[in-house]
């Protein structure tokens, strides 16, 4: 991280195989983040810049390899996870982890069939989080609860 007062640069080891930054905090928070998508882990995790401490969050799908990550206005991480047909979520707040299934789809795990090969996810535009079904070369996208509700259980908040 280069600081533009000193022009030091202060580096961090991850200790994370298969690592790859994605997204941010959105700008203005008191504290933001940067997420890290760890594929060979099969998460995502949370690097706090000012402290160095790093935070991983499990996939609860099995076999899973993420390979994306978004951040929605709400704070909550979005992240795709290949070979499932799902976007993985992790409340930031609480740090509950959960997804959603997408629709179409006929069996989650170990391997979603049909094969969608979500890839890529997007926060916006709109309040809408974007997704790719490379497979069969098409977008797809879930409309989000504008006052950031959720369930009891911190999972999926969009409406459909």
């Amino acid at each position: 991280m280069l600081s533009p007062e000193t022009g030091e640069i202060r580096e961090f080891f991850f200790g994370i195989q298969g690592s790859e930054i994605r997204a941010e905090t959105p700008s203005g928070k008191k504290h933001p983040f940067i997420w890290i998508t760890t594929a060979l882990l099969n998460g995502v995790a949370r690097f706090d810049p000012n402290t160095g401490r790093i935070e991983h969050f499990q996939n609860p799908l099995i076999l899973g390899l993420t390979s994306e990550d978004t951040v929605d206005g709400c704070e909550v991480v979005w992240v795709s996870s290949i070979p499932h047909n799902a976007l993985i979520s992790v409340n930031s707040k609480t740090g509950r982890v959960s997804y959603v299934t997408i629709p179409d789809t006929v069996t989650l795990e170990p391997v979603s069939v049909p094969p969608f090969v979500v890839f890529a996810v997007n926060y916006g535009p709109g309040n809408a989080i974007w997704f790719n079904k490379v497979a069969f070369n098409q977008v797809g996208s879930y409309a989000l609860d504008a006052n950031c509700s959720m369930n009891e259980d911190d999972s999926y908040y969009a409406t459909k």
